[in-house]
């Protein structure tokens, strides 16, 4: 969820957070699809995936061109096919927003390591554990990211 929609406060900053290039939809989604990919810069094009929630996705399934053929692909068992060429995905964060970019570009890094505590003198909701024979183990991780090249993202917005 952070990775997505973070403020970047005690969180990592999400990619939604960002000023990316974007674009409103448009009565005519189809063109307004075919429009981002051309703004997503060709070096970015190769490795970029499209991103979108489920009624997002849903809708960008339904487009079609002028022969009546619809613009998804079937790609292999993805159950959400390929537009343009470019594989698609599912993130339910995301609100009424479709992406497509490169996301290697959001570098996700491990900011202290990882820290364990053993107890079995904890007391947890009123039971404690020396005295259920019990082991308490916290486990803490502690990573941030940042987009660090936001041409490499775009998105439509209205979706």
């Amino acid at each position: 969820l952070a990775f997505w929609t973070g403020s970047g406060t005690g969180q990592p900053t999400g990619i939604s957070q960002y000023t990316v290039g974007s674009r409103a939809k448009s009565a005519n989604m189809a063109d307004d699809v075919i429009e981002l990919f051309h703004d997503l810069k060709q070096g970015y094009r190769g490795r970029a995936v499209w991103v979108g929630n489920a009624r997002t996705l849903a809708t960008v399934r339904q487009l079609k061109d002028t022969q009546n053929r619809y613009l998804v692909q079937n790609l292999g068992d993805s159950p959400y096919g390929s537009l343009l060429g470019r594989p698609m995905y599912e993130q339910n964060n995301l609100s009424n927003e479709l992406y497509l970019g490169d996301f290697s570009y959001y570098q996700i890094v491990d900011r202290q390591g990882i820290s364990v505590r053993v107890s079995d003198e904890a007391t947890v909701a009123g039971s404690s554990a020396f005295e259920k024979n019990l082991v308490f183990v916290r486990v803490e991780k502690r990573v941030d990211a940042e987009l660090t090249l936001t041409e490499a993202v775009k998105k439509i917005t209205g979706v």
